[in-house]
């Protein structure tokens, strides 16, 4: 405060008082610089603050306004020159890593290898190293690395948990399953809340890895009882036993709006099979189930939605485009709109790219009556879905300002990547209670539990 509020001789003269009760401590040294900074001595600014470097030069804030005077001083080449200086100090760490950022980035591989082999085996880094390391070597594709140099070392009671989060990430990429599930364990131990919902998600993950066949089971199509369940309600309405008393009714003579599973893409000939549930399967159904929540509670329209089940198997996906023509003979008499769509998949890892199309028809003209469509990366779904969500409500009409509930916000994209996967859980859990898949049939218990 002394510093700040300009009294610098106060301050000067509480840091030499610290001094004298502690030793010439890194912080002290670097407040010290600081004073003789304001006051117009660079000179001696700078050599206190070389000292301050000297006495620990992992010391973040000296280390920093250190390279900006040479950075400023001699360009990018002061900058590395400066950061070579404070690499060859005993006990020096924080400098190698940035020099090993430095050559990540210029693609020398080998160079930042070596450096961050050195820091590893010197052992004396802090608990947030290698984060900063992991997050590096992910930023710049070497996947591979993080495991190989810090999978040996992580110790997940003594350094930063976001270090294990880029370690269990590495893993999935990677197909390391073993390995990932293993960490996950570990990391679950720690009952650490901030992480928790990035630890189900891992788990959600390796166990899709796990226990997906790597090709589904083919099937005879004309041996299953096929069936659609409809639902009248967003679906984790059912989970509170039709809590009358808490949820608001539409009118009796609202007009009626349905939501059918999207279908796949085509992709070619695919015969029937029966495989364990993915990621797109999982969102043909989720991303329904949300746009009828959305239109239950922002819009005047009773909402229903509808899907196709194999009878003690589960949910089915189909390939292609719906039949609209079949849909408008299924549909009570009542329904003014349904909405059918695809969706599709292409790439994968950081470079995946979904694409969703959702087409809305008129019930009383028996005709298309428009199409939303868009692509995203993962990152970028709940943005996507948010875009459609509106333009559908916009087409439709009969919106709402005010929620039909009080307590309903609408899920930010942000939170999306979640909200999605607990949808379609909760569908399964209720296909689950209604006896119409049998409980060998569920997996990722842990995460819907939770």
């Amino acid at each position: 405060m002394l510093l700040k509020n300009g009294q610098l001789d106060a301050a000067e003269a509480a840091l030499r008082a610290g001094m004298a009760k502690v030793g010439e401590t890194t912080a002290l040294l670097t407040n010290l610089a600081k004073v003789f900074g304001e006051r117009g001595d660079e000179a001696r600014a700078e050599a206190t603050l070389w000292q301050a470097v000297r006495a620990d030069p992992n010391f973040e804030n000296g280390l920093l306004w250190w390279l900006a005077i040479e950075r400023d001083r001699g360009g990018e080449d002061g900058y590395l020159r400066a950061l070579r200086t404070v690499a060859a100090l005993p006990g020096s760490w924080r400098a190698q890593l940035w020099l090993a950022r430095h050559h990540l980035e210029h693609n020398d591989v080998e160079a930042a290898r070596a450096l961050y082999a050195d820091v590893l085996a010197g052992g004396l880094f802090d608990g947030g190293a290698l984060m900063m390391l992991s997050g590096d070597l992910g930023n710049n594709g070497q996947i591979a690395l993080i495991l190989e140099l810090i999978g040996r070392v992580y110790d997940e009671h003594k350094h930063d948990p976001m270090a294990g989060l880029n370690l269990l990430q590495a893993c999935q990429e990677l197909g390391k399953v073993d390995e990932g599930e293993a960490l996950l364990g570990r990391m679950y131990a720690l009952d650490f809340v901030p992480i928790k919902q990035q630890l189900d998600q891992f788990a959600h993950a390796f166990m899709e890895m796990r226990k997906q066949a790597a090709h589904g089971t083919p099937v005879n199509a004309e041996n299953l009882t096929i069936s659609t369940i409809t639902l009248s309600q967003p679906v984790w309405h059912y989970g509170l036993r039709n809590a009358d008393w808490l949820f608001s009714k539409k009118a009796q003579d609202a007009p009626e709006v349905g939501f059918f599973a999207l279908s796949k893409t085509a992709g070619g000939t695919e015969g029937a099979e029966s495989q364990r549930e993915d990621e797109l399967g999982r969102l043909t159904r989720a991303i329904p189930l949300y746009l009828a929540e959305a239109a239950h509670y922002w819009s005047d329209y009773a909402v229903s939605s509808y899907f196709q089940i194999v009878e003690g198997g589960g949910p089915v996906v189909s390939g292609g485009e719906a039949d609209a023509n079949a849909l408008f003979d299924l549909v009570p008499g009542g329904m003014r709109y349904f909405v059918t769509g695809e969706i599709g998949c292409t790439g994968e890892g950081e470079g995946m790219q979904w694409r969703v199309a959702l087409t809305l028809w008129d019930c009383i003209a028996r005709a298309k009556q428009t199409s939303e469509s868009g692509t995203a990366s993962s990152a970028e779904l709940g943005d996507l879905v948010l875009r459609l969500e509106s333009g559908i409500l916009t087409r439709i009409g009969l919106k709402r300002e005010q929620p039909l509930d009080e307590f309903y916000q609408r899920p930010t994209a942000a939170v999306m990547s979640v909200y999605l996967p607990e949808l379609g859980q909760a569908l399964m859990l209720t296909l689950l209670a209604n006896g119409h898949m049998p409980k060998s049939a569920m997996w990722g218990e842990r995460a819907m539990l939770d």
